[in-house]
C-alpha cells in the first residue's frame, strides 16, 4: 500500500516537470522561428528596377523553407525559393547549412557564375552528399534581369511561379514547358 500512495504522489510531480519540459520546448520553438524570420530577406524590396513583397507564413513555429534574394550587378537579381521535405524541427534544422551555403556561395563567386543552373547543381551536390536519401528538397530558381527585360528560371521539383496580371485581376500560372 505504500507503495501505492508514493506512486500517486509522484503523479504530480511528474506532471509539473512536464509542464516545465514544454514549456521550455516552446520557447526554444519560439526563439528559432524568430531566428529563422530574421534570416529572410525584408518582405518587400522597392528599387528602380521593380517592386518586391512577399507574404511569409510556415506550416510551424519551425520550417524547412528557403528564401532568399540576392542583387548580382546589371539590374539583374536571383531570387530562391525551396522547401525541405517534412514539416517542423527536423526540416528547419536541414535547411539551415542550405541557407548558409547559400549565402556563402553569393558571397564567394563571381557573378557570371551565379547562373539558375550551377546554383541548382551546388545545391544539388551539397544536398545529395549530406543528407539522407529519405529527405529531398523543392527549389525554384529565378534570374530576373530587368536591364535586357528577360526572366530565366530553373524548377527542381517546386511549383510553378504565379504572376498577378493586374489588368485582369488574376494569377496565371508560368511553366517553363
Amino acid at each position: 500500500v505504500l507503495l501505492m500512495i508514493e506512486r500517486v504522489l509522484e503523479v504530480p510531480n511528474a506532471q509539473l516537470e512536464i509542464a516545465t519540459l514544454k514549456n521550455s520546448i516552446d520557447k526554444d520553438l519560439k526563439l528559432a522561428g524568430q531566428i529563422q524570420k530574421f534570416m529572410l530577406p525584408p518582405w518587400s524590396i522597392v528599387n528602380d528596377d521593380f517592386v518586391m513583397s512577399y507574404i511569409y507564413e510556415p506550416h510551424a513555429q519551425v520550417s524547412g523553407d528557403l528564401h532568399e534574394f540576392f542583387p548580382i550587378g546589371n539590374h539583374r537579381y536571383i531570387s530562391i525559393v525551396g522547401d525541405i521535405s517534412g514539416h517542423g524541427i527536423s526540416a528547419a534544422l536541414c535547411m539551415t547549412p542550405i541557407q548558409l551555403f547559400v549565402k556563402n556561395l553569393f558571397a564567394t563567386q563571381s557573378q557570371e557564375n551565379l547562373t539558375p543552373n550551377f546554383i541548382l547543381t551546388q545545391l544539388n551536390n551539397i544536398f545529395c552528399n549530406n543528407f539522407k536519401q529519405s529527405e529531398y528538397m523543392t527549389c525554384l530558381i529565378i534570374l530576373w534581369d530587368f536591364e535586357n527585360n528577360h526572366l530565366v528560371y530553373h524548377s527542381a521539383g517546386h511549383p510553378d511561379m504565379l504572376c498577378l496580371d493586374f489588368k485582369q485581376r488574376k494569377l496565371i500560372p508560368i511553366n517553363p514547358d
